[in-house]
């Protein structure tokens, strides 16, 4: 039975010790957003948070630091190898683009499909591309990968572009070298990322958006994931 307080479901992104019998984690919950609190540890599962776990929360107060009074597994993701570091990844795009207290439309849920999708630790790039879309989508800060810039015009497929960050995609003259097809960046608009040039042009485009967010710290996961392939 779970405890009175504020209840909802979610995961965890982050802990850390906060003496011996607490820990410091940060939560995303479904209805709440970014939540930190301290949850006591004990021999019971219910008082224990791992990752890539969605749980049934109960938490007290309204401070910055939340006491979790009840923490109970309902469905476990199980990831390994490569898709284990990419789990890492999307812990620490949410941790740097989101704030504590924060209510993020629709984030919950695509965190939720990304990690499903990474269980088949075969083809990691298009979930991973799809949940940085997602992320940028929720935070207000959509790509249309379909739209030029500035008057808004249907991408060519024909045509090359290049993208700048908070404006969009322009189109390169027609003896500019480099640059992103438009017929890559449409497949990207569709989420297909079939080809090896939808993939990169996904890739670059996106981290370019984030990285506003991310700041220039380097992200750990990221480094991780190379030192292990």
């Amino acid at each position: 039975m779970i405890a009175s307080g504020t209840k909802d479901r979610g995961v965890l992104l982050h802990r850390r010790p906060y003496s011996d019998s607490r820990t410091i984690v940060e939560l995303l919950t479904a209805s709440h957003g970014r939540v930190s609190g301290v949850l006591r540890q004990s021999a019971s599962a219910a008082s224990r948070a791992e990752l890539f776990v969605k749980y049934e929360l109960s938490w007290r107060g309204r401070n910055e630091l939340v006491n979790v009074s009840h923490c109970e597994p309902v469905d476990t993701y199980r990831l390994s190898g490569r898709g284990l570091f990419s789990g890492l990844y999307l812990n620490e795009l949410v941790m740097r683009t989101t704030r504590s207290k924060q209510l993020v439309s629709g984030l919950f849920d695509r965190y939720l499909s990304a990690l499903y999708a990474l269980q088949d630790n075969e083809d990691l790039e298009p979930p991973l591309r799809s949940f940085e879309r997602g992320l940028l989508e929720s935070l207000g800060l959509a790509v249309q990968f379909d739209r030029e810039m500035p008057q808004g015009n249907p991408i060519d497929p024909k045509q090359s572009y290049q993208f700048r960050p908070q404006q969009g995609f322009q189109r390169l003259p027609n003896n500019a070298t480099g640059g992103m097809k438009g017929s890559s960046l449409l497949a990207v608009a569709k989420d297909d990322y079939s080809t090896s040039a939808s993939r990169q042009a996904a890739k670059l485009v996106l981290r370019t958006a984030l990285q506003d967010f991310i700041g220039e710290q380097p992200l750990v996961s990221r480094a991780l994931f190379q030192s292990f392939v």
